[in-house]
This record gives C-alpha cells, sequence and structure tokens, in this order.
C-alpha cells in the first residue's frame, strides 16, 4: 500500500493524516511511490471487460430462471383449468339439487320438507354431540386407567 493517498484536489494526504500540495518537496511525506501503487490489487480493469464480467455473470442462471418460469407458469394454467372446471361442476351440482328441492317440495309441500329440514339439522348436532362425548370419554377412561 502507498505512504500517501491523493485526493480529488490534486493534493496528497500523508499518512499522518495532513494534507499537503503536490508542489513543494517538504509537503512530500516521508515514503515515496510510484504513481499507481498495486500491492495485492491487480490491475483496475477496462471498463469493457468489467462490463462483459458483469453481464456474464449476470445472464449466466437466465436460461434456467425461464424454464423455471415456464414450469411455474404452466403449472399456473393447469391449477386455474381445474378449478374453473370444479367451479363449473359445483354450479352444475348447485342448479341440480336446486331443481331437486323445488321438485320436492311441489311434491311434499313447504311444510314437511321445512320440518325435515329441522330434523336433519337436529341429528346432525346429535351426531356431532354424541362424537364429543365419547372422545371426552376416552380421554377420561384413558386417563383414568393409567392411575388405576
Amino acid at each position: 500500500m502507498c505512504g500517501a493517498s491523493s485526493m480529488d484536489d490534486g493534493s496528497l494526504l500523508s499518512p499522518s493524516g495532513k494534507r499537503g500540495s503536490t508542489g513543494s518537496q517538504e509537503d512530500l511525506p516521508s515514503t515515496t511511490c510510484s504513481s499507481v501503487c498495486y500491492e495485492e490489487e491487480s490491475p483496475p480493469t477496462t471498463p469493457r471487460e468489467s462490463s462483459d464480467e458483469e453481464e456474464l455473470a449476470l445472464t449466466t442462471d437466465v436460461p434456467a430462471l425461464l424454464d423455471a418460469m415456464n414450469r411455474a407458469s404452466e403449472m399456473v394454467n393447469e391449477l386455474e383449468r381445474q378449478r374453473s372446471e370444479g367451479r363449473a361442476q359445483h354450479q352444475s351440482s348447485l342448479s341440480s339439487w336446486r331443481r331437486q328441492y323445488e321438485a320436492l317440495r311441489e311434491v311434499h309441500g313447504t311444510r314437511s320438507l321445512d320440518g325435515a329440514a329441522r330434523f336433519l339439522s337436529a341429528e346432525e348436532a346429535l351426531r356431532d354431540a354424541t362424537a364429543a362425548t365419547e372422545a371426552a370419554l376416552a380421554a377420561l377412561v384413558g386417563g383414568g386407567g393409567a392411575e388405576a
């Protein structure tokens, strides 16, 4: 490394940190060096070489990234197609059930179907409560059996 550093205004900065002008002998630092010091650094590359190296470094992975993007795009398209088909099937099923429900209402009347809906809701609640009770009982018996 050089003992002196050049400043933007042409003056030198000595190792002690004092500015000096480049014109007089007493302003020069005690250690001298050539106009350009290269200790462990490589000589600067030309702007074109540096640009080519940077471009190569940046473009090396581009083909692999484009392939990954294409695969991801294909996957997104396939999933969107499946979602669209699923929605269409859901709408079709919903329309079919609605038609069947209306047909049953015409045959059996609103009162019968509303009563059946209440019954089915109560039966579903009973199944859920039974399952929760059985799970709690199993946990109690399983925990009590380990203590006995």
